[in-house]
């Protein structure tokens, strides 16, 4: 670009410049180079051409980087000064400094990755969560293109604040946060695994009722602003979400839709004939629901009218919104647990999350001294043994989905659902980019001993490990499948016994006291909510 006094072009090695140069006028110089010495060379020839051309003149100077090497600067998107921008011989860059054409700016480490409209955020409504361990590339567009969306296609009255966990990634980690405006942060000096970044972030950090969880790398992807690919599977095509006016106010919907369930006396989503659950959160990822639970714990789609949460205050007064939704809820036949809770992109409720109890697995500060990548929480034993990190995300499903259930939206018109290991597009408002994670592969892969693998891991913290080790005791005392026989014959009458029904309701009532009296000395957990029951511990 170039001023209206309306100098000309002409190539001079691989830059345009102008021929002459106007009192004023300013030159967007573009330097494109992949090769070293070419690039040097006509640097230092554009600036000597300059200064000779006009002392009294600015230029405000481009370089774009399209080759990645030693020494070559970062990609900007803005006029930036040649001085910071560009490699060049130091005597010609001092001297354009000196002579008033180029000025020093900061470097590509200051600047921010995107300037917030208001911060810091003082009534957040959602708290956005982002997680890491190293990946910055992932985490910057996950950032950006969250906060350019919340910025630019929900409505004002869905107010948000990040928050980061970082795990342990050193030196990386605190230059990046110069470069962002996140209202709380917390950066572990070692790698704590999963567990102890989600306990931080719904329980410390976060303040908002509402909370986005995103990792590093689930990228909003309605309209690919930020330039965002969904690959279902690794080596599979790429392609864009389609823009829809339903996936530009998904999270505003996903809050709607919160609200209006929380009024209702028991809940949304439907578990059996006659019996109802409330809802723990929204997914806004590729439906891989679909892919195992099925009618009744996976609904028809549903219409229905949402308002604006009431903490949006007058800003949301008249905000509404049609919504189409289905819930799904923990089908033990479907061969796994997820329905309830996933560590991808959702919007959760936080107190429903706090009120859950943490995520079992933290290592509450203390780091593996071999360096492996599970991590034990001596709160939670089974058999002597501590929980291993590895099953944290899903003992968490299992405790979640054993209480609430999670409903999706339709943000394309007419979609279906797909039943297929990488979901389709029909709820997604966010594109998973990084394919795993970067912060600890607590798989079970990563296991080192058999206790680690063990899958009565998932049941910690709920009646089902109690009735696990019930049912191990009887085995002892009698054959396997008398032992079973046995079982099933008291589960079924339990089922229609009274007496069974009076005492879980009495041991119900006399938990329910044990919680409020240790409220009364828990500063951690929001009033409103019981915190979690101590877990019952047995060797086996």
């Amino acid at each position: 670009t170039h001023s209206p006094g309306g100098a000309s072009w002409v190539e001079h090695g691989l830059c345009p410049w102008p021929a002459r140069s106007n009192q004023g006028s300013y030159c967007t110089n573009y330097i494109r180079s992949s090769v070293w010495p070419e690039l040097v060379t006509t640097t230092y020839e554009v600036l000597a051409s300059l200064l000779r051309a006009s002392r009294s003149s600015r230029f405000s100077l481009r370089c774009t980087r399209l080759a990645i090497g030693e020494g070559f600067p970062q990609t900007t998107d803005r006029e930036v000064s040649m001085a910071a921008g560009c490699p060049g011989p130091r005597s010609a860059l001092a001297l354009a400094v000196a002579a008033g054409i180029l000025s020093p700016l900061p470097s590509a480490a200051q600047q921010l990755i995107y300037e917030r409209r208001v911060f810091p955020q003082a009534n957040p409504l959602v708290c956005v969560t982002l997680i890491s361990h190293h990946r910055f590339d992932l985490l910057e567009r996950t950032m950006k293109a969250a906060m350019r969306h919340f910025e630019r296609d929900e409505p004002d009255w869905l107010t948000y604040e990040l928050a980061w966990f970082d795990n342990g990634s050193g030196e990386p980690a605190r230059e990046f946060e110069k470069r962002v405006q996140v209202e709380r942060k917390e950066l572990s000096e070692h790698n704590l695994g999963l567990p102890a970044a989600i306990n931080a972030l719904v329980r410390r950090l976060c303040t908002a009722p509402y909370l986005l969880t995103l990792e590093e790398d689930w990228e909003y992807g309605g309209d690919g602003a930020a330039g965002a690919d969904w690959i279902p599977s690794p080596g599979a095509p790429a392609f864009k979400l389609l823009d829809t006016p339903a996936r530009r106010v998904a999270v505003a919907s996903a809050a709607g839709l919160l609200a209006a369930e929380a009024a209702e006396p028991e809940g949304l989503a439907v578990v059996g004939e006659g019996l109802r659950r409330r809802i723990l959160g929204v997914t806004l990822r590729g439906e891989t629901l679909d892919m195992r639970v099925r009618e009744p714990r996976r609904s028809p789609w549903t219409t229905r009218a949402v308002l604006a949460p009431p903490e949006a205050g007058e800003t949301g007064k008249f905000w509404s919104k049609s919504v189409e939704y289905r819930t799904y809820c923990l089908d033990w036949n479907s061969g796994q647990v997820f329905a309830a809770y996933t560590n991808g992109a959702a919007l959760y409720n936080r107190s429903r999350l706090v009120s859950l109890g943490p995520m079992y697995g933290d290592p509450q500060g203390v780091p593996n001294s071999n360096g492996a990548r599970i991590f034990y929480d001596a709160n939670v034993q089974v058999g002597g043994r501590f929980f291993p990190s590895n099953y944290g995300e899903t003992n968490y499903a299992v405790r979640a989905g054993m209480q609430y259930c999670s409903a999706t939206l339709r943000l394309e018109p007419g979609c279906e659902g797909v039943e297929d290991v990488t979901g389709g597009t029909c709820s997604a408002a966010f594109i998973h980019t990084g394919h795993g994670r970067g912060y600890g592969l607590e798989k079970r892969n990563a296991a080192k001993v058999d206790a680690d693998r063990d899958e009565i891991w998932k049941f910690a913290g709920t009646p089902l490990l109690d009735a696990a080790l019930s049912f191990r005791r009887m085995v002892e005392l009698e054959s396997s499948q008398q032992a079973l026989a046995g079982f099933n014959a008291a589960v079924s009458a339990g089922m229609s016994s009274e007496l069974v029904r009076a005492a879980v309701n009495s041991e119900g009532l006399a938990r329910l006291g044990g919680w409020r009296e240790h409220a009364a000395t828990c500063t951690d957990t929001d009033d409103s909510t019981p915190p979690h029951p101590p877990l019952r511990t047995e060797t086996v």
